[in-house]
């Protein structure tokens, strides 16, 4: 999808059971690694220390995968290049939330160094 996060999606049930029932906005779509659409998302989560509603996610996403050490591995690139759009976006248009002097790779690290402690 490119572009799953919580105003793309509609939701349908009741209290603890809840399921997705509508993805909209394609805009961003493309055919690529299907984990990356987890990564706003999970960003979402870190930015609001919700870290253990990430881990739940992930943990119902890779439920049967034995290759947990290769999706860490893909999970830090895809933050890391969702970062880097998120660092230049808000860099160009000036709207950036954090010390403007904290470098790059520091701000970055917070994202990836999560996403790795998050699967089990």
């Amino acid at each position: 999808m490119g572009d799953f996060k919580p105003g793309n999606f509609l939701v349908f049930g009741e209290s603890n059971d809840l399921h997705i029932s509508g993805v909209f906005d394609f805009t961003n779509a493309y055919f690529g690694d299907p984990i990356s659409d987890l990564i706003k998302m999970i960003t979402i989560y870190i930015d609001k220390d919700k870290t253990e509603v990430a881990k739940h996610l992930l943990s119902h996403y890779l439920d049967g995968s034995v290759e947990k050490e290769e999706y860490k591995q893909r999970l830090q690139v895809h933050m890391l290049h969702q970062r880097l759009l998120d660092w230049g976006c808000a860099k160009a248009i000036g709207k950036v939330t954090w010390d403007e002097n904290l470098p790059f790779s520091d701000w970055a690290a917070r994202y990836t160094d999560t996403v790795e402690m998050l699967i089990d």
